[in-house]
C-alpha cells in the first residue's frame, strides 16, 4: 500500500507538530496533473498516495461529488488548495484539499474525504440531490421557473451546464449528463402548453460574452430537447442531416408560442463569424465561418433554415447572443462585439416584425 514520490512538483508541505516522522506533500501547481497528496508516517522512507479519486488512480477514498459523478470532470489540486489542523495523532488529523471547483475535508488522518459543501444528499426521484452551504461559485446565465411548476427552478451555468431545483432552490441537482455539450446552458425555453416539453441551448464554450471569447471563438454546440421538464436532454436532429442545426456555438433559444403545437417554431442564436481571408507574412488563412445568426425551425427543432437578410449587412460579426420574442410578435436579436483580425467588429439589437424573414 506504499508508492514512492516520483513527482518533482510537490509545491506544499506540513510536518506534524507532535510526530516529526510524519508529513504530508500534496501537488498544488493547478496545473497538468498536480492531484496527488502523499503522506509518510517515518520520514520519508516509505509514502502513501492519499487522495484517490477515480479508480485509475488507485483504491478510490474520496467521495465523488455531482461535478464527478454527472459531469466526470477532471481535477487539479489548486495553489493554496491544501492545509491540514492536526490532532493529537496522524490518524486523527483533518486534512483539507481543494481542487478547481470542489472542497474536500478528511477527518482521519487522510484515510477518507467527503465534500462538505454539501448536505442532505440523497436520491431524488433519480436525482442526485444536494443542499448547499453556499461555497459553489460560478457564472450562472439565467434562472428560470418552470410554467407549469412553481419552485421548479433551472440554473443555466457556465462550466457545469445546468442545475435543477425542485424546492424553490434550496437544494439542487446537476443534469447536464445527458445534454450534446454539457460544458455550459446559455439559454432555456419551455414548451407553453405541453408540460416537461423543452429546449435548451448548450455549448462547449463558455463565459460568452467574457473579453476572451468574443475572440477566437471555436466551439462546438447544439439545441437541445427534453421531454421530462430537464432531467434528460437529446438532440432533436443528426449533425449531418439535411437542414440540421450546425455543430457550433449556440447561446440562446425561444420559442413562439403562437405556433402550432404539433409543430412549434423555434429561434436559435448562434455566434460566429462570417468567412474572410486573414493575410500575415505572405500566408493566406480562412477565418471564420457561415453558421453564425439567427436559425429558424418550424417543426420544434428537427429541421433548421437560416435567417440573416437585414443582420448585420456588409459586418462580419455575427455574433448573435440573446434572443427575445415579445407579446407583440417582435423578434429581438442581440449581437456582441467582436474582436478579430480584421480589429473590432460593432454589435447591435436587431428587430423583425416578420417572423426573422
Amino acid at each position: 500500500g506504499t508508492a514512492g514520490m516520483r513527482h518533482t512538483d510537490v509545491y506544499t508541505i506540513f510536518i506534524h507538530p507532535a510526530e516529526p516522522d510524519c508529513y504530508y506533500l500534496a501537488q498544488t501547481t493547478g496545473l497538468g496533473n498536480g492531484r496527488i497528496v502523499w503522506k509518510t508516517v517515518d520520514c520519508g522512507k516509505c509514502s502513501q498516495s492519499i487522495f484517490t479519486m477515480h479508480a485509475d488512480g488507485g483504491t478510490v477514498n474520496v467521495e465523488q461529488t455531482w461535478l464527478q459523478a454527472d459531469l466526470q470532470w477532471s481535477y487539479i489540486i489548486v495553489p493554496n488548495g491544501f492545509e491540514v489542523l492536526p490532532g493529537a495523532t496522524p490518524a486523527e488529523d483533518v486534512v483539507m484539499v481543494s481542487t478547481q471547483g470542489e472542497l474536500f475535508r478528511s477527518d482521519d488522518g487522510g484515510k477518507n474525504f467527503y465534500a462538505p459543501v454539501y448536505a442532505n444528499r440523497r436520491d431524488e426521484g433519480g436525482l442526485d440531490m444536494h443542499d448547499s452551504i453556499g461555497l459553489e461559485v460560478t457564472s450562472v446565465w439565467g434562472l428560470k421557473e418552470d410554467p407549469f411548476t412553481p419552485g421548479k427552478l433551472h440554473a443555466l451555468y457556465t462550466d457545469v451546464g445546468a442545475g435543477l431545483s425542485l424546492d424553490n432552490g434550496k437544494s439542487w441537482a446537476g443534469v447536464s449528463r445527458t445534454l450534446s455539450w454539457r460544458n455550459t446552458m446559455y439559454g432555456i425555453a419551455f414548451d407553453p402548453d405541453v408540460q416537461g416539453k423543452t429546449w435548451c441551448a448548450c455549448s462547449r464554450l463558455h463565459d460568452i460574452p467574457h473579453w476572451d471569447f468574443i475572440r477566437n471563438v471555436i466551439g462546438e454546440g447544439a439545441v437541445n430537447i427534453s421531454t421530462d421538464g430537464g432531467k434528460t436532454w437529446s438532440l432533436p436532429y443528426a449533425y449531418d442531416a439535411p437542414g440540421a442545426l450546425p455543430k457550433w456555438t449556440c447561446c440562446d433559444v425561444v420559442v413562439d408560442p403562437a405556433s402550432p403545437v404539433e409543430g412549434r417554431t423555434l429561434y436559435a442564436a448562434m455566434y460566429s463569424i462570417d468567412p474572410y481571408t486573414y493575410e500575415h507574412d505572405g500566408i493566406a488563412e480562412a477565418r471564420g465561418n457561415d453558421y453564425g445568426g439567427v436559425w429558424k425551425s418550424t417543426d420544434g427543432g428537427n429541421t433548421w433554415q437560416k435567417k440573416n437578410t437585414g443582420l448585420q449587412t456588409g459586418n462580419l460579426n455575427k455574433h448573435v447572443y440573446r434572443l427575445n420574442l415579445a407579446p407583440s410578435g417582435n423578434l429581438y436579436a442581440m449581437i456582441t462585439g467582436a474582436n478579430t483580425t480584421e480589429g473590432i467588429l460593432d454589435g447591435g439589437i436587431y428587430v423583425s416584425s416578420d417572423g426573422a424573414e
